[in-house]
């Protein structure tokens, strides 16, 4: 009988290590893919300002296209050029969006998921440079 309850004992340490760690290694995985959301988070809040450059840009090349008495090609070029930068941005982010998966640990294991967290805030982090960029360019493009 001792010796049931010392190796029953010794189960129930090992089990509640092995849950343990599995918690710890969820709080891992947890916290990583919150630092992806938070740079997601922050990049889905330039996209209002990606269309409204967009919009801006669009309609100071239809004006210009009116004015027929000045050569704006270079002026019209440059706005061009500013918003394709503009719908890249966004296309990028919709991109990430549509590839982006939350893993499920049925099918990965805990070290697997949190390198696929890691290449996902590289990505979005990229995205999210992309985006500041093409916002910082159009801006001046438009500023009068």
């Amino acid at each position: 009988m001792k010796v049931f309850f010392k190796s029953g004992w010794y189960f129930l340490m090992a089990l509640w290590l092995l849950s343990a760690c599995g918690n710890s290694e969820e709080k891992q995985e947890e916290e990583k893919f919150k630092e992806v959301m938070s740079i997601h988070d922050e990049a889905m809040a330039y996209m209002g300002k990606i269309m409204d450059l967009n919009r801006k840009i669009k309609s100071e090349i239809e004006i210009l296209q009116v004015d027929t008495l000045q050569n704006h090609s270079e002026k019209i070029s440059a706005l061009q050029k500013g918003s394709q930068q503009l719908i890249d941005a966004n296309k990028i982010m919709m991109d990430w969006m549509h590839g982006f998966e939350k893993p499920e640990a049925e099918t990965m294991s805990h070290d697997e998921i949190m390198a696929y967290y890691e290449q996902e805030e590289k990505k979005i982090d990229e995205v999210k440079k992309q985006m500041e960029a093409s916002i910082e360019k159009a801006s001046v493009l438009i500023e009068p």
